[in-house]
């Protein structure tokens, strides 16, 4: 399961030295707060300069980016001890410094230390109301992948339902948010095992994404929609779905509008990735032939997981061997492939192996 969050940067409020929020790139620690005229005190009674935090916000992006994170967790800390004693422990700029602290707790692999920090950030940020929206959704979803990782699920699906709630309260039906905020609740469902309800979810997704560009879906909802469809494949054993066509076509667009729309990229043997492989028929003739061995059929998957084409293209012990299994490959659903993101077709091979009884 994708579930990306934004991570918060914190820029300077030179007139009151508070702080306001803006986001920043998923995976990546920003900018925080420097407090610039609120009074705080060191350890040793010492009031820091105006431009600590902000050094040290620059060490923890700095130690972050180069892989030093328990040098950009130790500047984060004091970042948190420095604007939580200057502004008091429920202000905003403490819930995004508390923000940055668990993306680096998260990257050191301290989960539940990560929990806690996000659960603390998010109360302060639906406690302070309006104006937060991107900040409580990241905090959400930070929530929603912890617990799911855990295999904590209906702790997921809790997080999962609050932030589809704050969707419903805060979006339209037909935002693309509101799409974004249903999606950790679709793959939870998907995650419990609970087919009808992530089908039902989806289905509501594709009608809000299938308003806008192609081009305006963000990376992390491509690839919901691509893991989703490997798993309708899957569920659907070769009888497409009405909701499987759509998101067929959304992925196709999607491909179409990309740069590297048309881009096919070779995947090599591809029995590994098949999410639906029809039963394979050992024809009659072969067997009366006493006709046994491996058939490679070349396929061409296209950007939705389907194959397009099929060929043998090696030494066949008998045609009818062939026969089959270029027309079991055809029936063949994959995982799409995703480059940077995007759907793109892909060449491989499928091995079959018939052996007489």
């Amino acid at each position: 399961m994708l579930l990306q969050a934004v991570l918060l940067a914190l820029c300077g409020h030179y007139a009151t030295g508070l702080a306001c929020a803006q986001s920043a790139p998923a995976g990546t620690v920003a900018p925080s707060c420097g407090v610039q005229a609120a009074k705080a005190t060191t350890p040793a009674g010492q009031t820091p300069s105006p431009s600590e935090a902000d050094s040290l916000n620059a060490k923890v992006v700095q130690s972050f980016r180069e892989g030093k994170f328990d040098e950009a967790s130790a500047a984060a800390e004091r970042v948190l001890e420095i604007v939580e004693g200057a502004l008091g422990a429920s202000h905003r700029c403490v819930a995004d410094a508390l923000a940055n602290l668990a993306e680096v707790r998260l990257a050191k692999k301290e989960y539940d230390k990560t929990d806690t920090l996000y659960r603390r950030a998010l109360a302060i940020y639906e406690a302070e109301g309006g104006g937060n929206d991107a900040a409580i959704v990241s905090a959400l979803e930070r929530l929603v992948f912890l617990s799911a990782f855990k295999r904590d699920f209906d702790k997921a699906e809790e997080s999962a339902q609050r932030l589809a709630a704050f969707g419903e309260k805060r979006y339209k039906p037909q935002q693309l948010e509101m799409a974004r905020a249903l999606i950790p609740l679709a793959e939870v469902a998907r995650l419990k095992l609970d087919n009808k309800r992530a089908r039902s979810v989806y289905e509501r997704v594709v009608g809000i994404l299938e308003q806008y560009a192609p081009a305006s879906l963000s990376q992390d909802v491509r690839i919901s929609l691509a893991n989703y469809l490997g798993l309708l494949y899957a569920e659907e054993r070769g009888n497409d779905s009405e909701l499987t066509e759509r998101i067929n076509k959304l992925l196709v667009a999607i491909s179409s509008g990309a740069s590297s729309g048309g881009k096919e990229v070779e995947g090599g043997v591809i029995n590994g990735r098949a999410v639906y492989k029809p039963q394979l028929e050992y024809p009659f003739a072969a067997k009366m032939s006493r006709a046994q061995g491996i058939v490679k059929v070349r396929v061409t998957v296209d950007e939705t997981g389907r194959v397009i084409a099929a060929k043998v293209f090696d030494t066949s012990p008998h045609p009818s061997l062939s026969r089959a299994s270029e027309a079991a490959a055809r029936g063949a659903r994959f995982t799409p492939t995703l480059l940077s993101g995007t759907p793109v077709k892909v060449n491989g091979i499928i091995t079959y192996r018939f052996v007489l009884q």
